[in-house]
């Protein structure tokens, strides 16, 4: 009896089978392989803690950008011209100068140089344009009048044609007496020469050196030589020269007569 109760049961499981198998698909999908996080276990308490299971990354591509060159400026530089702007100079006369009146052969440089001045003051003195440019009777302004030099005419006489007269202050040479005869001392004074310079004295008879001396002047300029001729001298005119050593050269002449 109880194997008659089993058989249909065993008839209605199959039938479930058979309907269950014809509904199965007859490829199955394939699954990604999935990995399970390992829980960890804490050292100290035993306890285990979940793993966390982080989100897979996306793969994102990033397309290759062109590589950008930046232009390289040039600088340019400005040069702005600096105008220097020089005072003008204001030309007019110094307090204290005085007015000259030019003279004939004057220039402005001799009148710098007569009155110690430059060439640039008396023209800002005198507002010229060009100190080249000045004419006889022109006033110009100077620190004071300058020693004009007015040269001594000479006069000859046309009678006699005979020069004036000497100076009295110029260099000279006297010889006294002017004439004696051999044996005599001549006194020979040097007047009026450079104070204190040396004076070169030679006699000279027929282009031959008869006599030589030097000496130095006083401080006015003044000095006594003696020449005492041989009683075997030849008669005739002597001359005397006189040199210093500033340049002045004299001459004198006497004459010694036979017996």
């Amino acid at each position: 009896m109880k194997a008659v109760k089993f058989f249909p049961f065993l008839f209605l499981l199959a039938g479930f089978f058979l309907v269950a198998c014809s509904q199965m698909p007859d490829v199955l999908p394939t699954l990604p392989p999935i990995t399970l996080p390992v829980p960890t276990a804490n050292a100290i308490t035993g306890q285990q803690t979940a793993a966390t299971v982080a989100p897979f990354p996306s793969a994102t591509t990033t397309p290759n950008t062109p590589f950008a060159i930046t232009p390289v400026t040039t600088a340019t530089l400005t040069f702005t011209p600096v105008t220097l702007t020089v005072a003008p100079t204001v030309c007019g006369v110094p307090f204290g100068w005085v007015a000259y009146m030019v003279q004939p052969g004057d220039t402005v440089d001799e009148l710098a140089r007569r009155t110690g001045v430059t060439l640039w003051q008396i023209q800002q003195a005198n507002c010229l344009p060009n100190i080249n440019l000045i004419y006889r009777g022109q006033s110009l302004y100077v620190p004071f009048i300058p020693v004009t030099f007015t040269p001594v005419p000479t006069v000859i006489s046309a009678a006699l044609n005979t020069p004036p007269p000497p100076d009295p202050t110029d260099p000279r040479v006297d010889v006294l007496p002017n004439s004696g005869t051999p044996g005599m001392a001549f006194n020979i004074a040097v007047a009026h020469v450079t104070p204190t310079a040396t004076i070169q004295l030679e006699i000279v008879f027929r282009f031959a050196v008869v006599y030589s001396d030097s000496a130095l002047a006083d401080a006015e300029g003044q000095y006594l030589f003696i020449y005492q001729s041989p009683a075997n001298v030849s008669p005739g005119t002597y001359t005397v020269r006189v040199l210093t050593s500033t340049g002045e050269f004299l001459t004198g002449q006497f004459v010694i007569t036979a017996e």
